[in-house]
């Protein structure tokens, strides 16, 4: 009993402390039409069934297996898109924007959430990072105008990720990590990293939401 208890603690210990922001999902669930998610990754869902999941990877909740490089569809086809958190981990951003560009409809819109400030994280690879006027020049490029900037995650989200993940990757559970860990989850982070609502001046995520200048 007592062992089973240890490994539940030791579970819960080691969750992710915090919850990601969806601010990009409700954007894009807020868009009326046909929708496409490049990347979706399962651990979230929309209002209606009429979108698309792609990934390269088969999954439970993945409809379509593609390289989002070369999408298996026609011009034209969606009313939204929705790329989030995907740029960092594709070798070309560029290809894959226009990509899914050309699948947009000319009256469609498409929400991407990129990162600022985040630890490396494979999914399989880790890339880039983007600044909002990095990522400006980048929709530019594809003949895309940005029509809204939202932020996702403030600095204290990637300081919080940034020193979780060095705890994570130490292969030594003694008890300094385990008091360490402790320390972190339940007195640091919900007293003095405690999330605030992200803006221009405070934030590690953020997104756009961008039309085709042809509109």
């Amino acid at each position: 009993m007592i062992a089973q208890l240890w490994y539940r603690f030791l579970g819960h210990l080691g969750e992710w402390p915090c919850k990601r922001n969806m601010e990009s999902v409700k954007i894009f669930d807020n868009i009326q039409g046909k929708g496409l998610d490049i990347g979706h990754n399962g651990d979230y869902s929309f209002k209606n069934d009429n979108v698309t999941k792609l990934n390269i990877y088969p999954g439970e909740n993945i409809d379509i297996v593609a390289d989002g490089e070369s999408l298996p569809f026609e011009d034209g086809r969606f009313d939204k898109i929705l790329l989030r958190c995907v740029l960092e981990h594709v070798k070309d951003p560029g290809k894959i924007l226009m990509e899914a560009s050309r699948v947009l409809n000319r009256k469609g819109k498409m929400v991407i959430e990129v990162p600022f400030i985040n630890p490396l994280h494979g999914a399989p690879e880790d890339f880039f990072r983007f600044t909002p006027n990095g990522l400006i020049k980048l929709v530019q490029d594809q003949g895309l105008v940005v029509d809204k900037i939202f932020y996702t995650e403030d600095i204290n989200y990637a300081i919080k990720w940034l020193v979780w993940q060095r705890f994570k990757e130490n292969g030594d559970l003694g008890i300094k990590i385990l008091i360490k860990m402790i320390t972190l989850k339940y007195l640091i982070n919900p007293s003095f990293l405690r999330s605030s609502m992200p803006n221009e001046n405070n934030f590690s995520q953020f997104g756009f939401v961008v039309m085709k200048e042809s509109v």
